[in-house]
């Protein structure tokens, strides 16, 4: 901008386009340089982080309630929302990498004596169309008494998934940290743990702030306001009563993966071990064919979106379908119903899934003296993998190519690939309050 003697018509005709002259506070004759329209109303990156700010905002519907909790605790006394810190976390990330990080939805503490394992459910989103690239439960590993103290300091701070990236997660220590510390008094008061042996987090190194009490929507909570240099004492064990549970009900659940994966060989244990499968194919056995001095291997993978199941209800069943097309049996076998490593099987799958170094354990299954090669129940390993809140994935095996058994016949049966066709049906008691 530019003070000059006097605008007349003349410089406005020949600048036209180019200066702007007009009087500045209606007394004073100034020149500037036009203001450039931007060809279009927003960048790309400025379109691209709305986008993301849209995907964020609609995760936060996806929260349960043990965490959306934890999210409520840290923000109270403060001016965001738990949504909009929620939101800032995504947004610095995104900033910094061109993608939406790791979103905890929920966690499980679950109890070996005196041991304890922390669950997290973690979902991973991209950030073009917010669609679910994976969701998957990640776990601690058992965490001994000696390291409660070394692994809440981590958890008080930040928490962050098996690769090192900062979740978009609050800090869990007021409800985790509550719910260690009571559980370990009962530990004491059962005899496992030996006075005076005093492992609480309460009593750790990064000292507990003080309280303040709030109500939000009628609930109670409370805040830390300050530090307090004394610890706090654990909770006190209360008298509870045992669980009421209403009449059984159940649900069924459509299949979101439903693939097999197969391996032909001339040599059993090439086909058998083999880290991955050869072609896709709905086959769960194995066979030898003569003519051709051929073996083959196959096996199966499931995975179900199960919804709708509150956290507290009680799994009681649980039972697969799958619809058989086609079976030659010279030997009988057992189907077996396996768990997978962390990940497998994959979505969409993998000819890498084949390998069975990814599966293990036995949680059901049927036999094929039986008949019913198209239901196979659960038993209580089984039903302990269906998660109330995610993807839950089964693997199906033979019995004999578990134990590495070399047919001599056919031991095979052929499933339909079509997708949906599988199902989970789930059986279950709702907890009364």
């Amino acid at each position: 901008m530019a003070i000059i003697s006097k605008i007349t018509d003349e410089l406005k005709a020949h600048h036209k386009g180019k200066l702007d002259f007009y009087m500045l506070r209606g007394i004073l004759p100034v020149v500037r340089s036009w203001p450039k329209r931007r060809e279009t109303p927003f960048r790309p990156r400025e379109l691209e982080a709305q986008g993301v700010f849209g995907i964020l905002s609609k995760a936060t519907t996806l929260i349960q309630d043990k965490v959306r909790e934890a999210w409520i605790v840290e923000s109270i006394g403060k001016r965001p929302r738990w949504q909009d810190n929620f939101i800032g976390l995504g947004m610095k990330y995104w900033g910094i990498h061109p993608e939406i990080p790791p979103v905890l939805l929920d966690f499980q503490i679950n109890w070996d004596y005196s041991n304890l394992e922390i669950e997290l459910l973690i979902q991973k989103m991209e950030a073009k169309y917010g669609k679910i690239e994976a969701q998957e439960i990640q776990t601690t590993g058992i965490i001994s008494l000696e390291e409660i103290e070394t692994y809440r300091e981590k958890l008080y701070f930040s928490i962050y998934d098996l690769e090192g990236l900062r979740l978009i997660a609050p800090f869990l220590e007021f409800i985790v940290g509550k719910n260690i510390d009571f559980c370990l008094r009962l530990q004491k008061l059962a005899g496992f743990i030996e006075e005076p042996m005093q492992v609480c987090f309460s009593d750790a190194n990064v000292r507990i702030p003080t309280t303040k009490t709030y109500y939000y929507h009628g609930v109670k909570y409370e805040c830390a306001i300050e530090i307090n240099p004394k610890p706090h004492k654990c909770l006190p064990l209360e008298s509870k009563e045992e669980p009421i549970y209403g009449p059984t009900k159940w649900k069924q659940f459509n299949s979101i993966l439903n693939m097999g994966w197969s391996r032909t060989s001339g040599n059993y244990l090439w086909a058998h071990d083999h880290e991955v499968g050869e072609k896709f194919e709905g086959m769960v056995g194995q066979h030898y064919w003569y003519i051709r001095g051929e073996f083959k291997v196959g096996r199966y993978g499931l995975a179900f979106q199960v919804t709708g199941i509150k956290s507290s209800s009680l799994i009681v069943g649980a039972t697969l379908y799958l619809n058989p097309v086609y079976q030659h049996i010279d030997e009988d076998f057992d189907i077996v119903i396996r768990k997978g490593k962390r990940g497998y099987p994959h979505i969409p799958s993998q000819l890498g899934d084949y390998d069975m170094e990814n599966w293990s354990e036995n949680g059901g299954g049927t036999s094929t003296k039986d008949g019913h090669l198209g239901w196979m129940h659960l038993n209580s390993t089984g039903i302990s993998w269906i998660y109330k809140f995610g993807i839950t994935k089964f693997a199906l095996q033979s019995s004999r190519d578990i134990e590495a058994e070399k047919p001599t016949y056919f031991q095979e049966v052929y499933y339909d690939l079509f997708l949906g066709n599988a199902r989970l049906l789930v059986f279950y008691k709702d907890r009364f309050p």
